[in-house]
């Protein structure tokens, strides 16, 4: 019940409604509107950030897909060559059909895998299988762990020296990591890379 612009209970003390009133505009005039240019820049920053995210991302399995269809397609297109590296190799001659065959095709299923948003964990998974393979493989041919040093690259990569092609597989592994890192930091279902 109001009496006289004040609040009256039969119970309780009178209390002054132009008071209450005072007292809460005062607190949003003096502690919540400043506060609201720093929650809005917060939150551009937050944006921009996630943009930021976003085009790493986007921009990490780009290089991904470029990386795996240029060495399969190396490989198939200078086929004759890629056999008779894979023949002197380490591993057993039996082997040389199996990967002559597995290597390339695998290479270009993780690179349709990484265009599809659905499909592109799993490819990037298969990426970073692929790519520390290769890097461990690299890393036992610079300690001397084989009598020989063969190499079945393709195109412009084979002509990169032994640690320079470490340097360059450990550059695809950050890669690989950072997009899976990212992965999980973006909206990727909206995201897709577009084809070559």
């Amino acid at each position: 019940m109001v009496r006289d612009g004040v609040y009256q209970d039969s119970d309780k003390m009178p209390i002054l409604a132009p008071t209450l009133k005072v007292t809460y505009s005062a607190i949003w005039k003096n502690r919540l509107k400043p506060l609201f240019p720093i929650v809005l820049k917060y939150y551009n920053l937050l944006n921009r950030l996630s943009m930021f995210y976003r085009i790493l991302y986007q921009f990490s399995c780009f290089l991904l897909v470029l990386l795996f269809l240029y060495t399969a397609s190396s490989k198939l297109v200078n086929f004759d060559r890629f056999y008779f590296d894979m023949g002197n190799q380490v591993f057993p001659k039996s082997w040389r059909m199996v990967m002559v065959v597995a290597i390339p095709s695998i290479e270009l299923v993780t690179a349709i895998a990484l265009l599809f948003p659905r499909s592109r964990k799993t490819g990037l998974i298969a990426s970073l299988a692929l790519m520390s393979v290769f890097t461990l493989y690299t890393s036992l041919v610079l300690t001397g762990t084989f009598d020989r040093m063969p190499c079945s690259c393709g195109g412009v990569i084979r002509s990169l020296t032994w640690p320079q092609h470490l340097i360059f597989n450990l550059f695809f592994v950050g890669i690989t990591l950072l997009a899976l890192w990212l992965h999980n930091k973006t909206d990727h279902r909206q995201l897709a890379v577009p084809a070559s």
